[in-house]
């Protein structure tokens, strides 16, 4: 749209927020180890698109580079789920071990498109 002026035939699933337990991003999460937790995108796509989900859940990077050099990717952790039947709703199990975390979605609309987010939380502290 920013070279043409006009969207392509067939644009990429939006997602409009994202939460754990209810919670922002920038709302601090903390959440207990081993313990289910719900996890909510609110997405959409302008074409109406059928959309599948994936999740994953990766330790906070200790990698951390600068000047735009590539950070290695951690391993991802074993995501134990409860189905909701809700498209974009997950009860995910948080990992056992405490520490930083994230949880990513991606959303695939069937025609090449995706969408991509995630939201950090600490397992342990706090709550």
């Amino acid at each position: 749209y920013v070279w043409s002026g006009k969207y392509p035939d067939n644009r990429s699933p939006q997602i409009q927020s994202l939460t754990i337990d209810g919670k922002k991003a920038t709302e601090s999460i903390y959440v207990q180890p081993g313990r289910y937790h719900t996890f909510k995108a609110d997405v959409t796509d302008p074409d109406g698109d059928l959309l599948t989900f994936r999740y994953e859940i990766l330790p906070e990077s200790t990698d951390i580079k600068v000047g735009g050099d590539a950070d290695s990717r951690p391993e991802a952790e074993n995501l134990k789920t409860r189905d909701t039947l809700t498209p974009g709703v997950l009860e995910f199990r948080a990992p056992r071990r405490p520490g930083p975390y994230r949880i990513f979605i991606y959303v695939y609309d069937g025609n090449g498109n995706a969408g991509v987010g995630n939201v950090p939380f600490y397992v342990g502290g706090a709550d």
